[in-house]
Formats: structure tokens, sequence, C-alpha cells
């Protein structure tokens, strides 16, 4: 009988230790955009990236131990076909900039993506693993990232441009598990 209970405590124990190695891990969450229109002079707005609404996101946001990586996957057309464009992606805790001059002068927006060159009249695509040699101010990126919702402008970091984005990704990568 005692070796019958000893089995038995054995056994949840391991059920217990499996369960715990079943919500820890690292998960990788993606957002994906619409496509968009981003002008100097014309159309021109913030892109909302909400966390808090995905499931792997709700099922691990009170254990999140580290938010290790944001990356972008997106498609930028040059429309005017006038001149090259650098396209830079920018982050912000506030979605309600309606100018390029505001975004590029505001202290809570930066830079996350930039020096992808977009030929005049071309297309280019960025994908998850190029973005990373764009990257900047990564810190900064996974500290907002952790709040769990941002916001994205796509501009370039001067200048006038006319730019059509499409096929955009926002890919978080972010470390969950029970507190030790």
């Amino acid at each position: 009988m005692r070796g019958k209970s000893l089995v038995v405590v054995l056994a949840g124990l391991g059920l217990l230790a499996i369960a715990g190695c079943l919500v820890s891990g690292t998960f990788i969450e993606t957002l994906d955009i619409n496509a968009f229109y981003s002008k100097s002079d014309g159309e021109f707005h913030a892109h909302g990236v909400d966390l808090t609404t995905k499931q792997v996101w709700i099922d691990h946001q009170d254990d999140i131990k580290n938010i290790s990586d944001v990356r972008v996957r997106a498609t930028i057309e040059e429309m005017s076909g006038a001149n090259d464009a650098e396209g830079a992606v920018y982050f912000s805790a506030n979605g309600s900039y309606t100018t390029p001059e505001a975004v590029r002068a505001a202290a809570d927006a930066f830079i996350v993506f930039s020096g992808l060159t977009v030929p005049a009249g071309g297309t280019v695509t960025m994908t998850f693993a190029e973005s990373a040699s764009y990257r900047q101010n990564l810190d900064l990126a996974l500290d907002l990232v952790e709040t769990g919702k941002f916001y994205l402008y796509v501009l370039t970091p001067e200048g006038a441009f006319d730019l059509y984005v499409t096929d955009i990704t926002v890919m978080v990568t972010f470390d969950a598990g029970p507190s030790s």
C-alpha cells in the first residue's frame, strides 16, 4: 500500500513538472497590419499594434519575464517615381500624430527600423531576418512592446515621401513562465 502511495505521489509531481514546462518557454506573436499609404503631404497616420488581444499574450501576460526581440516584415513601394526613399519605422506610445514632422519631433517617438532604400518608383521587401540589420533603439522598442500596445509610423527620417506599404507584419518574441 505504501509503495502504491509513493507511486501516486511521484506521478503527481511528474505531472506538475510537465505542466510547468508546457507554460514556460519562448513565444512568438505576429500581428498583421492592413496595407496603407503613407505620404508626407496627405494620407499619414499611426497604425496600432495591440498584443493584448492575441491569445498567446493573453495566456501568458501575467508570466512574461522578458521581451527579447521585435522585427518587421513589409513590402514598401515608392509611389512618386521622383526620388529614392529611405524607409523608416517609428514606434510610439502615442497614436495621435498626424504629420511626419510631429513624429520626427516627438520625445516619445523613435526610429526602430531605418536604412532600407526604396528606389524611385520601385518596390522593396524587407524580411524579418533583414529587419534585424536595420534595427535601432532596440532597448526602447522592447520597453514599449512590454506594455502590450504601441503605434507604428512609416515615413522617412527627413524630406518628402509617398509610400505604399503592404504585407506588413510585426513579430514579437517573449519569454514567459511561472515565477521561480
